[in-house]
């Protein structure tokens, strides 16, 4: 494998960004040899495409960099706490409640809805494998994301 004159390490391709990702990563492989260039694979919160990128990288003589676009949300906990309150307030049955009861619910339900919509902002994270540890690092992360943090998209 050469060394490339030049790495872009922000990249999304369709196997792994279904939105944000045109580019096929066997059609980015076969470019960047042509330019001598390579690239990382950091799809929005997936490691979907990375069987593929390898693959291709290694067809193409190119050597794949392995990454991820996280998202992070230093209130997770709260966040999750808030939805389910907010899930509960409004399926719960308020036939019996008197007019002023039902006001203070409502009152209470916009208060969570207000907190929870500016908890739920999360900011992007691009995060690049330096090493074969560090791959095993990404990997669980991402993971870790998946099974634990999962709230519209994978959070940190």
């Amino acid at each position: 494998m050469s060394n490339h004159k030049f790495l872009s390490l922000h990249n999304h391709c369709r196997q792994g960004s279904l939105r944000d990702g045109l580019s096929d990563v066997n059609d980015l492989c076969e470019l960047s040899a042509k330019m001598d260039m390579s690239f990382a694979v950091t799809d929005h919160g997936s490691v979907s495409a990375w069987c593929q990128y390898a693959k291709a990288c290694r067809k193409n003589g190119i050597k794949p960099v392995f990454g991820n676009e996280v998202y992070i949300n230093r209130d997770r906990e709260r966040m999750f706490f808030l939805r389910d309150e907010i899930k509960k307030m409004k399926t719960a049955d308020d036939k019996g409640l008197a007019p002023a009861e039902k006001k203070q619910r409502l009152a209470e339900l916009r208060k969570l809805t207000g907190e929870f919509d500016e908890i739920k902002k999360y900011r992007h994270l691009v995060v690049v494998a330096k090493n074969e540890h560090g791959l095993y690092n990404l990997l669980e992360f991402s993971n870790m994301a998946n099974r634990y943090g999962f709230y519209n998209k994978p959070t940190n």
